[in-house]
Parts: structure tokens; C-alpha cells; sequence
């Protein structure tokens, strides 16, 4: 079996979930910004704890989470100078990457999703699934950022298994 160390953010200006899959390891945590009351600080710190974590875990690959639509323009910027970052420190470091949108790791897990299906359903789906696949219970940004993970771990196995047919 091909094995790939994946770092996958859910990445935000005040929580962040982590998560790393190295075979059948699994890291998680939380990088809690919320003391943190000056917007500026917050913007910094979130920015090099994420490239200290890309530099550390030397993953193979870090996949983030697309920015969404958000109520506020600001926010939308913030979060895309963010996900600049981010794409900034995989390429100082050599790391590849890949952005997945929401609605696309979600349904590699097989969540319901429609305009009917609420943020905080969404997110109570990806409580839900870590608790029964990895029997932990965490919180709803470490549980997006490990369900990131596993759905690009799932793509890149369907990419080599479909890839291998192709050889055959």
C-alpha cells in the first residue's frame, strides 16, 4: 500500500484545526487564537504557527480547505491572504498541495449537503463521522480539518487505484 504523510488544515482566523495522517497514525489539534483580541496578531500568529507546522511535519502533502462565501468581504479577504500563506510556505518548503472545497471533501465522505443542510448540521456531520472512524471526539474544527485529511487520502487512493487500472 502506498503510504503518504498528509497535513490538512481547516483553516481560520481564530480556530484552526490540524490534523496529520501518517499511515495509520493520526494528530490533531487546535490552534486557538481566540485570547488573542488584536485582528493584526491574530493574522501573524495563525500565519507562522501553520508554516511552523508545514516545516516540522515535513508532509508529503497539506491540503486546506477553500475559502467560502462569508457574510463579510473583509473576512473573504483575510481568509484568501491566508490560504496565500499557506500556499507560500508548501512552496518554500517544497511540499505540494491541494485546495479542496467544502462541498468536494464532503462528499468524498458521503455527508448530506444541499441548501437545506445548515453550517452547524455540517459540522455536527463531521463530529459525527470522526467519532465513529477514529472513535475520538473532538471539536468541530479539528473534526473538519480531519475530515479534510481523510477525504484527500481517499481521492489520492481512488487517483492510484484508477491510475493502476489504467496500466493494466
Amino acid at each position: 500500500m502506498f503510504i503518504i504523510k498528509i497535513l490538512a488544515f481547516d483553516q481560520a482566523l481564530i480556530k484552526t484545526g490540524v490534523c496529520t495522517l501518517d499511515g495509520d497514525a493520526v494528530y490533531h489539534s487546535l490552534i486557538d487564537l481566540s485570547k488573542v483580541k488584536n485582528a493584526d496578531e491574530r493574522r501573524t500568529t495563525v500565519r507562522q504557527m501553520i508554516q511552523s507546522r508545514i516545516k516540522t511535519n515535513a508532509p508529503d502533502l497539506v491540503v486546506i480547505e477553500d475559502v467560502a462565501l462569508q457574510t463579510s468581504a473583509k473576512t473573504v479577504i483575510q481568509l484568501a491572504q491566508l490560504q496565500g500563506a499557506i500556499i507560500g510556505a508548501c512552496e518554500l518548503f517544497n511540499v505540494s498541495y491541494e485546495i479542496l472545497k467544502p462541498s468536494e471533501w464532503r462528499k468524498e465522505l458521503g455527508f448530506k449537503q444541499g441548501r437545506q443542510i445548515k453550517r452547524p448540521e455540517l459540522k455536527q456531520q463531521a463530529i459525527d463521522y470522526v467519532a465513529e472512524h477514529y472513535k475520538e471526539t473532538v471539536s468541530s474544527d479539528e473534526a473538519d480539518a480531519m475530515c479534510i485529511a481523510t477525504a484527500a487520502r481517499l481521492r489520492l487512493g481512488n487517483k492510484i487505484t484508477q491510475e493502476d487500472k489504467n496500466y493494466d
